[in-house]
This record gives structure tokens, C-alpha cells and sequence, in this order.
């Protein structure tokens, strides 16, 4: 490699992992900055790999590029043309983010300056949040805050909805409860937990019901993991307690719903899901084309549904749709590489590696739980479950480069090792 491919490649690297840091912290103040962010980063990682024609990618690779392709294969029963091509540009570009972050984050100076990225994020959500409490709109884009049952008043920041507000902070809360109690600088701890307050009260005023079922099955892997049994006995009584004492308007509402199911999931999730199986059962194997559900949506409600639904509120049944089975079960095998890398981690020597990973994978889990109730997977508003997963691969990387993080190795290569 020349001199001047060689800093050609350090300068484009360090703009990839510069577009990823302003991604995260400008998480919530806009779109359009955020786009401008990850396409960045994506564009730099691109010089970068041509430029040094370095190696192989992540091993998230394979899993991501099947997923794809069974993106591209659906557009053989697609409904529009455009709408699926911009489908296929939405997963390219949560693929450029797992890819990038995977290449970029391999050091503990990194983990720490995404850390650093994140509370600066999660600080812009709780100020906007709590402007949005007070004055009845938020700071960057005047949403208004929803309402609930009572005429209550439910957060929604810059998300536009508190349900999805409550998927993006589900994703954000493990993250940041680790770095309060990890070993990090003080001032990132102090902040942190400082976080995680406010994040606390601002998650309870989105009064979601599947961000409460999501961070609840969050925080128990967390404890778990952790074997932290008091914090996990202390949680059920804080969420015990919390039931107790719902607003009155919440608990009439309660009582009224014939079952536990409708208060979870109200008859409309219902209605929308068996129009996303009736597509499935339609095309099983590659979907009816990637980025067109809600254009397919008319065609297969049952006739006592009378919306015209945008998405599934289920993100497997959304995907299952669109791209098949065939595309769902890529994802899952992505998912499953993603918590095999995870496992790996909870092994790590350092301890605030250990432990950060612990929030990112806790982060990852809750909002794959939140998905059951909400379709969020292609939504650029929640950057960070894509930057998690990139960053686990990352921080999983084995080798002796300068600087990268090392893990315990798998045993197929202690084997190999011992010849």
C-alpha cells in the first residue's frame, strides 16, 4: 500500500467512526442530521476498505447478506416497484451501520467514546422529553404529547409517538445502567446515573405497554446475567408497587377490557396481525415484496377491519411478510450469531467490557421483545440497536491488530491452536 493510500485509509476510518459517534448523540434532534451522520459513516468505511483493501469483514457479514438477498428476491411479488427499492435502501443501511461499527469499534478508547456519544443522545431525549411534559410539544420537531386514557398526557419527545419513544429508550436504559455502575470515568458514571433517573420517569409518562413488557424482560436478563438477585427482588417490588399505583383513569380502562390479551395488545394489533399472516400464507417464502405491507394491507384485512394499518406491530410478522420466511429466518440467524457473540463477551477479562457488553445485549434483547408488539426494524430513529449490534461484533474481534479488544477464544479455536 502507498504512503498516501495508507492515510487516505486512516483518515477515512476516522471519519466512518466520527459519523457513527454524531449518529448517536444527534439521535433524536432530527432525521435529517442523522441520516447525514450514518451516510457519512457509511461513505468514509467504504473509502476506508478500498483504499487499505483490508480484509474480511465481520462475520455479521453472511447473516446480513442473506437477509438482503431475500429482500431483493421479494420484489418478485412487489405491488410498487419504488417503494420496494427504497425497502432494499433501508436495509442497506442498517447493514452499513452493523458493518461499520463492527470495523471501527475494536477498542476500549472507542467503547468509551461511543459511551460518551450515547449520553450525549440520551441527555438531548430527556431535555426534549421534559420540555415536551412541560409546555405540551417537543424542542426539535413541536410534536405534541399523545394522550391516554383520562385525557393523561404520554411523552413522545422527537419520536412523534410514545410508543415509539418507549422502543428507542428501551434500547438506550440497559446501555446507560452499566455505565453507571461500571468503573469508567467518574464524571461518565455520575452522568449515567444521573440518566437513568430521568429516563426512568420520562419511560413511565410514555405509559407504553409494550415499552414496560420489553424493559422489563430487559432488565431481568440483566440481572440474571449479573446474578444481581437483590436489584432483580427490588425491581419486582418497585414494578409491584407501580401497578398498584397507576392513575385511576389507567386502572378503569383496565378493568374494562374483556381479557389480559386486549389490555396488552387491544383487538386492533389482533385485526393487523391476521392480515400480515394472511399475506404470509399467501407468498410463505419470499413475502409479498419488501417496503409494501401497508400497500398490500387492503387486499388482505379480514372485513370487520376498518383502518388501513401502516405497519404490523410486530416486527417478525411485518418482515415475515414482506421478505418471506426465508428472509425471517436470515434475520434470526443474525440474531443468533449476534447473542452467540454476546456470550462471548460476558467471558471478557476487563470488567467494564464485560459490562458494557452486558448493557448492549440487554439493550438488543428488549427491543427484540418490544418488537413483538411494534414494527420498528427499518426505522432510522432507533440507530442504536444497529450500533449495538456492530459494536458486539466488534468488541467479539479475536486477533492481535494494535488496540483490538481480546476475548476468550471458542473452543473449536483452542483446538485449532493446539494444532
Amino acid at each position: 500500500m502507498s504512503r498516501a493510500q495508507s492515510d487516505l485509509s486512516v483518515w477515512a476510518e476516522k471519519t466512518a467512526m466520527a459519523g457513527l459517534l454524531a449518529s448517536a448523540a444527534v439521535a433524536s434532534i432530527g432525521l435529517a442530521l442523522k441520516e447525514t451522520a450514518i451516510l457519512v459513516a457509511i461513505l468514509a468505511w467504504l473509502i476506508h476498505k478500498s483504499a487499505s483493501r483490508t480484509a474480511p469483514l465481520s462475520s455479521a457479514a453472511w447473516p446480513l447478506g442473506l437477509w438482503f438477498l431475500a429482500g431483493i428476491i421479494s420484489v418478485a411479488h412487489t405491488v410498487n416497484m419504488h417503494a420496494s427499492v427504497q425497502g432494499l435502501l433501508k436495509m442497506l443501511k442498517i447493514i452499513g451501520i452493523v458493518l461499520v461499527a463492527a470495523d471501527c469499534i475494536r477498542t476500549k478508547p472507542r467503547l468509551e467514546a461511543l459511551v460518551a456519544a450515547m449520553l450525549i443522545g440520551a441527555s438531548l431525549i430527556c431535555v426534549d422529553a421534559f420540555v415536551q411534559g412541560l409546555r405540551g410539544y417537543d424542542i426539535w420537531r413541536h410534536f405534541s404529547t399523545g394522550e391516554a386514557p383520562g385525557g393523561l398526557r404520554r411523552l413522545t419527545a422527537g419520536y412523534g409517538h410514545a410508543n415509539d419513544l418507549a422502543a428507542g429508550l428501551v434500547s438506550m436504559f440497559p446501555a446507560c445502567l452499566a455505565v453507571a455502575l461500571s468503573d469508567l470515568r467518574v464524571s461518565y458514571r455520575r452522568w449515567a446515573q444521573g440518566l437513568v433517573l430521568a429516563l426512568s420517569a420520562i419511560f413511565v409518562l410514555t405509559f407504553s405497554r409494550s415499552g414496560a413488557l420489553g424493559l422489563a424482560v430487559g432488565l431481568f436478563v440483566f440481572c440474571v446475567v449479573r446474578r444481581a438477585w437483590k436489584t432483580l427482588a427490588g425491581l419486582t417490588v418497585f414494578a409491584a408497587v407501580g401497578w398498584m399505583n397507576l392513575p385511576a383513569p389507567i386502572k378503569a380502562w383496565v378493568a374494562e377490557q374483556p381479557s389480559w390479551i386486549y389490555v396488552l395488545v387491544q383487538p386492533l394489533r389482533l385485526e393487523i396481525w391476521q392480515a400480515a399472516i394472511n399475506m404470509i400464507k399467501a407468498h410463505p417464502v419470499i413475502g409479498v415484496g419488501v417496503n409494501t405491507f401497508v400497500l398490500n394491507y387492503a387486499h388482505y384485512k379480514i372485513p370487520s377491519d376498518a383502518i388501513q394499518a401502516s405497519y404490523a406491530h410486530n416486527q417478525y410478522l411485518h418482515m415475515a411478510a414482506e421478505i418471506g420466511l426465508l428472509g425471517l429466518a436470515m434475520f434470526a440467524w443474525l440474531l443468533t450469531r449476534t447473542f452467540g457473540v454476546w456470550r462471548r463477551l460476558l467471558a471478557h477479562p476487563d470488567a467494564d467490557v464485560r459490562l458494557m457488553a452486558v448493557g448492549l445485549g440487554c439493550g438488543l434483547v428488549a427491543f427484540c421483545v418490544i418488537g413483538l408488539l411494534e414494527s420498528a426494524l427499518y426505522s432510522s430513529r432507533f440507530v442504536y440497536v444497529w450500533l449495538w449490534m456492530g459494536t458486539l461484533f466488534g468488541m467479539a474481534t479475536t486477533g492481535s491488530g494494535s488496540g483490538t479488544i481480546p476475548v476468550p477464544a471458542t473452543r473449536n479455536e483452542q483446538r485449532s491452536s493446539h494444532g
